[in-house]
């Protein structure tokens, strides 16, 4: 399973760039992603061949999120993820709303050496 792409895509029509781990840009809305666990979850043959990915999408936004909100949950259901949990904070600091999503996925693991 590579999860680049299945998040690139999940969110190519969003209004924003999507990006892995960390954005030091200066868009006025962005996407990060982070994984948060990966664990096997089917072996075979003693080998781990299916894994459970659990994975944190954080929206940054000075506008009103609640539309964003709605609009992450639905894309990732869309790729497969199944929805964990949703949190909403505000930052006195820079004036942004933060949005965060935990979300899991499962799929056949892919240990290909690039």
């Amino acid at each position: 399973m590579n999860l680049n792409s299945i998040m690139q895509s999940a969110f190519s029509d969003m209004p924003m760039k999507t990006y892995p781990l960390f954005y030091k840009g200066d868009d006025v809305e962005y996407i990060v992603w982070q994984y948060l666990d990966e664990r096997p979850s089917v072996y075979a043959d003693d080998i781990d061949v299916y894994d459970i990915t659990d994975v944190r999408v954080h929206l940054f936004t000075p506008r009103n999120p609640k539309k964003y909100k709605k609009q992450v949950r639905n894309r990732l259901r869309r790729s497969g993820f199944v929805i964990l949990s949703t949190n909403e904070f505000y930052e006195d600091d820079t004036r942004y709303y933060h949005i965060t999503v935990d979300a899991s996925i499962e799929g056949v693991i892919d240990d290909t050496e690039v």
